[in-house]
């Protein structure tokens, strides 16, 4: 295994740093196995040599295409080490190839998204290529700025906080924490501090009651502004009643990235009592046994939620067995559509993320940037928008009581190499900040508030996993 160790269960009785004895799933653990169901396991950071997180080069070059498909081709694989979790020497990977922010709909061509846009009446046409630079991109650079004025008089880091440092940014320093000073030293991190202390009082933009007011957010404004005058979201299609805080049990968040395709986590992906996933990634037959088949919740961000109106995806996932799904929308734009949505799929429970929540994530997300950066590591591009994956993370946080990730990015190696990937091309959007989501879920794993779920085994030959190919005696 890794040099480090998987936390507690948040909320359990016995909320203390589980410690694995051996590779494999810790059976004789009281608790049973990590995440608390089915045979899983825990690699929670990949045991590779990485110094420093650097930044993600990006692709302006118009050939990215090309050189994205070679790259492909030349992926090497490291995950958890042999020998007990040392790390292991792996042969230096090629540079991610990320996408540039222009055009900001690279999975569709131009055409293909002129017929979807065309094809629908109302507000949707208002919809543009054009992509402007965000507010939040603007407030990251003014708090970048300040960061970087305070780190040149920050006192040097205590005996604790340096280990936590280490640990955030490779194996190599993880492996002689001690993961209870580890988990002190990140609860005591103001960005902690606030996601425990939270206590939003509105999670959806609901038909009735203080919920259904419009308000603006930091990240994406107000979701009027998206409208034409005098359009509006009619109530008959808000969801009735908001979520709880705590209200679920246990919660599974499965994303397309790296690892989701290494081990068969059906079953215990879908024993949880709420499924989150991200836009149109899909949950059926080929991809269920990696991914689970169950969903609960699918959040969207702007594009995915257009391409959902016309593309076969998009009607895959409104059919009846998908009938259980709630399908939410973060940015406000998706005002624009989300009626036009509505009744293309009326089955399907729909919402915007309300202000109050949005506003929450925001100011949640720049103090672990700030708390990161804290511990010496802000060499950290500015997003244009916070990723689907982060949005649903936080919000997660509160309405779950414990909450486990399948196939996110946890380590700047597995963000180079990848491997494991839904998609095939699995290129990357370059408007996020990747390197700093991963640094975050790394910490927030360390907080003993998530639990990262992989099964990372050096083994597997690529090319079997990229074809899905998978031998029997590695599930």
């Amino acid at each position: 295994m890794g040099g480090l160790q998987a936390p507690g269960v948040p909320g359990s009785a016995a909320d203390v740093p589980w410690r694995p004895s051996a590779v494999g799933p810790p059976h004789e653990d009281p608790r049973g196995p990590p995440c608390g169901f089915g045979r899983i396991v825990i690699c929670a950071v990949s045991s590779v040599r990485v110094v420093a997180p650097p930044e993600l080069p990006a692709a302006s070059d118009p050939s990215w295409k090309r050189r994205e498909a070679a790259r492909t081709k030349s992926r090497s694989y490291s995950g958890c080490g042999k020998k007990g979790g040392v790390g292991v020497a792996v042969p230096k990977p090629p540079q991610s190839t990320v996408r540039s922010s222009r055009p900001v709909v690279p999975a569709v061509s131009r055409r293909r998204l002129s017929e979807v846009l065309h094809s629908v009446k109302g507000p949707s046409r208002r919809l543009t290529y054009a992509h402007a630079t965000s507010s939040l991109s603007e407030v990251c650079k003014r708090h970048r700025r300040a960061v970087l004025s305070r780190a040149a008089n920050r006192a040097p880091l205590s005996e604790g906080r340096q280990a936590l440092a280490d640990c955030l940014r490779g194996d190599p320093g993880c492996h002689s924490a001690d993961p209870d000073t580890l988990r002190s030293e990140a609860e005591s991190l103001p960005g902690i501090k606030a996601i425990r202390r939270a206590a939003t009082p509105c999670f959806l933009t609901t038909r009735s009651g203080e919920c259904s007011r419009l308000g603006a957010n930091p990240e994406t404004g107000n979701p009027r502004d998206h409208l034409h005058e005098g359009e509006f979201w009619p109530f008959r299609m808000r969801p009735s009643n908001d979520l709880r805080g705590g209200q679920f049990q246990t919660c599974a968040l499965v994303s397309n990235g790296p690892l989701v395709k290494i081990a068969r986590n059906r079953q215990a992906i879908d024993s949880h009592e709420s499924v989150w996933r991200f836009n149109l990634m899909s949950a059926g037959p080929k991809q269920g046994a990696f991914a689970g088949t169950k969903t609960t919740m699918r959040m969207f961000n702007r594009l995915r939620g257009i391409q959902a109106m016309e593309t076969r995806a998009g009607r895959g996932l409104a059919t009846k067995e998908h009938g259980a799904e709630q399908w939410l929308f973060w940015n406000s734009a998706s005002a624009a559509y989300i009626t036009d949505l509505k009744r293309r799929y009326p089955n399907v429970p729909m919402s915007l993320l309300h202000s109050n929540l949005l506003t929450w994530i925001v100011n949640v997300y720049f103090k672990l940037r700030s708390d990161i950066a804290g511990l010496g590591l802000h060499n950290f591009s500015c997003p244009d928008n916070i990723s689907s994956g982060i949005h649903s993370l936080l919000m997660s946080l509160q309405v779950c009581k414990s909450v486990n990730l399948f196939g996110f990015s946890y380590s700047q190696e597995v963000l180079r190499t990848r491997p494991g990937h839904m998609d095939e091309t699995h290129s990357m959007y370059a408007g996020h900040s990747w390197a700093l989501d991963a640094t975050m879920i790394r910490l927030l794993h360390l907080s003993g508030l998530v639990n990262v779920c992989t099964a990372d085994d050096p083994s597997i030959d690529l090319k079997d996993l990229r074809s899905g190919r998978i031998g029997a005696t590695h599930l």
